[in-house]
């Protein structure tokens, strides 16, 4: 009988040991932890900020567990682009080659600096239009401040968020008809 056990007991830790595989809600586990079904963990201890923490992900098509290190791969990216030496105040299409289906991109802010702008008379002035856009697979940029100055000694200043869109849900635009009305209200957005 001992030595019945002791078999028994050998081949379930040999088993343990070929296999190395567990499943929960399973019977063929394709990891070494592989669960269908909810997963819930209580008392985590709360991380202090700072460089070496890391985030858990999920990828959307293997479902497998990952670390996402914030310090390299930090879903939200601060980005300035300075745009020297620019036709008049006008950047009508400006490249920025990164991938609309891996980020988003949103202009948070800018500056535009000419010397002419304060210097000349009788000029015609507009207000600043900065945004983004796509086009063929890219983000790309649009600055225009609306200006009649035709020289290229003016500069651009852009601020960018670039987010990984493993952490944006984009919504559908939203089109409301305003009847050349100054107010209006939609319906709520569909995702939210």
């Amino acid at each position: 009988m001992v030595k019945l056990k002791l078999s028994i007991n050998f081949l379930f830790f040999l088993s343990l040991t070929c296999f190395s595989q567990v499943g929960i809600n399973t019977d063929t586990p394709e990891a070494t932890l592989d669960i269908n079904g909810n997963l819930k963990i209580s008392n985590v201890r709360t991380a202090s900020s700072g460089s070496n923490v890391s985030s858990l992900v999920i990828d959307k098509n293997t479902k497998e567990v990952k670390v996402m290190s914030l310090e390299k791969e930090a879903p939200i990216k601060f980005l300035t682009y300075q745009l020297h030496s620019v036709d008049g105040d006008f950047v009508k299409n400006f490249n920025t080659n990164i991938g609309t289906s891996e980020f988003s991109l949103i202009v948070t802010g800018s500056s535009y600096d000419s010397g002419w702008l304060y210097t000349h008379e009788k000029s015609v002035y507009g207000p600043k239009n900065v945004y983004a856009y796509k086009e063929g697979g890219t983000w790309r940029l649009y600055a225009d401040y609306f200006s009649t100055y035709n020289g290229t000694d003016s500069g651009w200043v852009i601020y960018c968020l670039v987010i990984n869109k493993g952490v944006v849900n984009e919504l559908p635009t939203i089109s409301v008809q305003m009847n050349g009305q100054e107010t209006g209200s939609a319906n709520s957005p569909i995702g939210l």
